[in-house]
Protein backbone atom coordinates (compact mmCIF):
# COMPACT_ATOMS: atom_id res chain seq x y z
CA UNK A 1 0.00 0.00 0.00
CA UNK A 2 2.80 2.46 0.82
CA UNK A 3 4.51 1.73 -2.50
CA UNK A 4 1.24 2.28 -4.35
CA UNK A 5 0.74 5.65 -2.67
CA UNK A 6 4.30 6.70 -3.45
CA UNK A 7 3.96 5.70 -7.10
CA UNK A 8 0.64 7.53 -7.32
CA UNK A 9 2.20 10.72 -5.86
CA UNK A 10 5.12 10.53 -8.30
CA UNK A 11 2.75 10.06 -11.24
CA UNK A 12 0.56 12.97 -10.16
CA UNK A 13 3.62 15.19 -9.78
CA UNK A 14 4.93 14.17 -13.20
CA UNK A 15 1.55 14.84 -14.80
CA UNK A 16 1.37 18.27 -13.19
CA UNK A 17 4.81 19.26 -14.44
CA UNK A 18 4.33 17.82 -17.96
CA UNK A 19 2.58 21.03 -19.02
CA UNK A 20 5.73 23.01 -18.28
CA UNK A 21 7.62 20.87 -20.76
CA UNK A 22 4.95 21.61 -23.35
CA UNK A 23 5.33 25.35 -22.76
CA UNK A 24 9.07 25.08 -23.28
CA UNK A 25 8.61 23.19 -26.53
CA UNK A 26 6.04 25.71 -27.78
CA UNK A 27 8.44 28.54 -26.94
CA UNK A 28 11.15 26.78 -28.90
CA UNK A 29 8.74 26.38 -31.83
CA UNK A 30 7.84 30.08 -31.82
CA UNK A 31 11.51 31.05 -31.62
CA UNK A 32 12.45 28.73 -34.52
CA UNK A 33 9.46 29.93 -36.59
CA UNK A 34 10.50 33.54 -36.05
CA UNK A 35 14.09 32.86 -37.06
CA UNK A 36 12.84 30.95 -40.09
CA UNK A 37 10.74 33.93 -41.19
CA UNK A 38 13.72 36.24 -40.75
CA UNK A 39 15.99 33.93 -42.76
CA UNK A 40 13.42 33.58 -45.56
CA UNK A 41 12.99 37.34 -45.57
CA UNK A 42 16.72 37.87 -45.98
CA UNK A 43 16.90 35.21 -48.70
CA UNK A 44 14.11 36.78 -50.78
CA UNK A 45 15.67 40.24 -51.03
CA UNK A 46 16.88 41.41 -54.42
CA UNK A 47 14.70 39.34 -56.72
CA UNK A 48 11.37 40.40 -58.21
CA UNK A 49 9.05 43.04 -56.80
CA UNK A 50 6.72 40.54 -55.10
CA UNK A 51 9.76 38.78 -53.62
CA UNK A 52 10.99 42.05 -52.10
CA UNK A 53 7.56 42.82 -50.66
CA UNK A 54 7.37 39.33 -49.15
CA UNK A 55 10.92 39.71 -47.82
CA UNK A 56 10.03 42.87 -45.93
CA UNK A 57 6.78 41.39 -44.63
CA UNK A 58 8.52 38.18 -43.51
CA UNK A 59 11.14 40.20 -41.66
CA UNK A 60 8.42 42.18 -39.92
CA UNK A 61 6.56 38.95 -39.10
CA UNK A 62 9.68 37.34 -37.65
CA UNK A 63 10.61 40.34 -35.53
CA UNK A 64 7.07 40.80 -34.23
CA UNK A 65 6.87 37.10 -33.37
CA UNK A 66 10.07 37.46 -31.35
CA UNK A 67 8.54 40.44 -29.56
CA UNK A 68 5.39 38.40 -28.88
CA UNK A 69 7.56 35.60 -27.54
CA UNK A 70 9.39 38.04 -25.28
CA UNK A 71 6.07 39.41 -24.07
CA UNK A 72 5.32 36.02 -22.54
CA UNK A 73 7.94 37.05 -19.98
CA UNK A 74 7.38 40.82 -19.93
CA UNK A 75 3.55 40.72 -19.62
CA UNK A 76 3.05 44.12 -21.24
CA UNK A 77 -0.62 44.94 -21.81
CA UNK A 78 0.26 47.40 -24.59
CA UNK A 79 2.13 44.74 -26.54
CA UNK A 80 -0.75 42.31 -25.95
CA UNK A 81 -3.16 44.69 -27.71
CA UNK A 82 -0.86 44.97 -30.73
CA UNK A 83 -0.30 41.21 -30.82
CA UNK A 84 -4.05 40.62 -30.88
CA UNK A 85 -4.54 42.89 -33.91
CA UNK A 86 -1.39 41.52 -35.51
CA UNK A 87 -2.77 38.00 -35.25
CA UNK A 88 -6.16 39.02 -36.64
CA UNK A 89 -4.98 40.94 -39.70
CA UNK A 90 -1.31 40.43 -40.50
CA UNK A 91 -1.10 36.66 -40.38
CA UNK A 92 -4.06 36.05 -42.75
CA UNK A 93 -2.66 38.71 -45.10
CA UNK A 94 0.73 37.00 -45.09
CA UNK A 95 -0.80 33.59 -45.73
CA UNK A 96 -2.73 34.92 -48.73
CA UNK A 97 0.36 36.66 -50.13
CA UNK A 98 2.47 33.55 -49.61
CA UNK A 99 -0.17 31.46 -51.37
CA UNK A 100 -0.16 33.86 -54.34
CA UNK A 101 3.65 33.84 -54.41
CA UNK A 102 3.78 30.04 -54.30
CA UNK A 103 1.18 29.82 -57.07
CA UNK A 104 3.21 32.18 -59.26
CA UNK A 105 6.42 30.24 -58.53
CA UNK A 106 4.72 26.98 -59.46
CA UNK A 107 3.25 28.51 -62.61
CA UNK A 108 6.68 29.83 -63.62
CA UNK A 109 8.36 26.46 -62.98
CA UNK A 110 5.86 24.59 -65.11
CA UNK A 111 5.96 27.14 -67.92
CA UNK A 112 9.76 26.96 -68.14
CA UNK A 113 9.69 23.17 -67.88
CA UNK A 114 7.11 22.92 -70.69
CA UNK A 115 9.12 25.27 -72.91
CA UNK A 116 12.27 23.17 -72.35
CA UNK A 117 10.35 20.03 -73.25
CA UNK A 118 9.08 21.70 -76.42
CA UNK A 119 12.64 22.66 -77.38
CA UNK A 120 13.72 19.04 -76.96
CA UNK A 121 10.84 17.87 -79.15
CA UNK A 122 11.76 20.37 -81.89
CA UNK A 123 15.25 18.90 -82.17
Amino acid sequence: MVAETTVKQVLVQNMDSAGLFGYALFGLFIFAFSLGNICYGIALFGNKRLDNILAILLLIWGILNLIAFGNEFWHSTTINVYIEYFSLFYQPLMRVLLAIWLWLQLKQKFSTRDSKQLEILKI
